[in-house]
């Protein structure tokens, strides 16, 4: 049984969520792949300028879609694609030849669809460097090609030998390597790359289903939550689904590296949910995870993003007086804090908070001399816009406790 998830509804939601149409060749788990090798052929916004404008820019809108990719628990470097070409061929030979029974016939499986997932990342590496349109189309069909084949052979290794592994341990069974939730999980993959959610779903499902104690089920909740965050663009009740998902992805114990994604992915899901203190919570979360494991991948994109987006729901859920305090203990680079405190008013006058942005600007003032003249002119011209008398916003404010 799974942990705090209700599998019974994650089914129907299997079944009934996923809009997006069929893949346009459909993989049956019976057929014998056809192993023929494809053709060979031939960060955040610069600071604004208080000096040279007077009215403010609208605050950044919320991006759709973060800037970093989530982790790839196979990141490699690809191969040279003739060398790959080469070497499928020569298994796709000893594949045909090896009797159904042989013992070593799971192993060549595993190794053509590696192949080919290797063959697809290759060709897609190409593609945006191609200088010619037919180049980019024949590199994009041998990305296709190898994708379907990819999926053919992950789908005939996880139907008929759902327990094997590279390296069993049969004392502990835990620490075999190369096994079906390996298998599960590369075919997800496989599936999402097509833009067939519904069945890269049905492999998570089977992975935490099948393989509850896997190192590789927190990778199978976040996929889901990357799934749902990705329909909720259109379908809002799907963020709950995706914030059910990325907590049972933290649940499962991620290494650094994706705690450290789903963490901010959590924020940014709590931040669409308009949760603004549970988004403020998890993206100190992601600066605190940041701070204790500076070598995380993608660690500085994902502190960048998270600088950009931490501000909107500080804005809604935070203290004006303690934002210097708040953003100090997240970042040191005194550029970076005095940027995000700019951001911050930027904010609070977009949403016409003037006396918020009168303490923002009037303590950036304070500590930053040289630009005192740009904040002021900036609160003036807001004020003017708001109908409000500064002079007499700020005595008020110096006369409170």
């Amino acid at each position: 049984m799974l942990r705090a998830w209700p599998l019974v509804a994650l089914v129907s939601l299997i079944t009934a969520c996923d809009r997006l149409p069929a893949p346009n060749a459909p993989v049956t788990a019976q057929e014998e792949p056809t192993v023929e090798a494809p053709p060979i052929g031939g960060a955040p916004s610069p600071a604004y300028d208080f000096e040279a404008d007077v009215e403010p820019p609208a605050p950044p809108r919320a991006r759709m879609v973060p800037t970093v990719a989530r982790p790839d628990h196979a990141r490699i470097k690809p191969r040279a694609r003739a060398l790959l070409i080469t070497e499928i061929q020569a298994l796709s030979s000893l594949f045909a030849s090896t009797a159904k029974n042989a013992p070593e016939r799971p192993k060549l499986i595993r190794r053509l669809a590696e192949g080919y997932r290797e063959l697809e990342q290759s060709a897609r590496l190409e593609v945006p460097i191609a200088s010619k349109p037919e180049e980019k189309s024949r590199l994009e069909a041998v990305a296709q090609g190898a994708r379907r084949e990819a999926i053919k052979h992950g789908l005939l290794l996880t139907s008929q030998y759902p327990t094997w592994c590279v390296t069993p341990n049969a004392s502990h069974p835990e620490l075999s390597t190369g096994c079906g939730d390996e298998a599960l999980l590369a075919l997800g993959e496989d599936y999402e790359r097509a833009g067939d959610h519904d069945s890269a779903r049905k492999q998570y499902l089977q992975l935490v289903q099948d393989w509850p104690k896997s190192r590789f089920t927190d990778e199978a909740y976040g996929a889901f939550g990357e799934m749902f965050a990705g329909d909720a663009m259109g379908d809002p009740v799907k963020w709950q689904f995706a914030r059910q998902s990325y907590q049972e992805a933290l649940k499962s114990g991620a290494p650094d590296a994706n705690a450290a994604y789903w963490t901010y992915k959590l924020a940014y899901v709590d931040w669409h949910l308009g949760d603004y203190p549970a988004a403020l919570g998890h993206f100190k979360q992601l600066f605190d995870i940041a701070a204790a494991h500076p070598d995380v991948a993608d660690r500085d994109a994902l502190l960048a993003d998270a600088r950009a987006d931490i501000v909107p729901p500080y804005a809604h859920a935070g203290n004006a007086a303690k934002s210097y305090e708040f953003f100090g203990t997240l970042v040191t680079d005194k550029s970076q804090l005095q940027a995000l405190l700019e951001s911050l008013g930027r904010e609070y006058l977009a949403a016409d908070r003037f006396d918020d942005a009168l303490t923002v600007y009037d303590d950036l003032a304070a500590r930053h001399p040289t630009r005192r003249f740009g904040y002021d002119r900036t609160l003036r011209a807001a004020a003017a816009r708001l109908h409000v008398d500064i002079d007499a916003a700020r005595a008020k404010r110096a006369a409170r406790p």
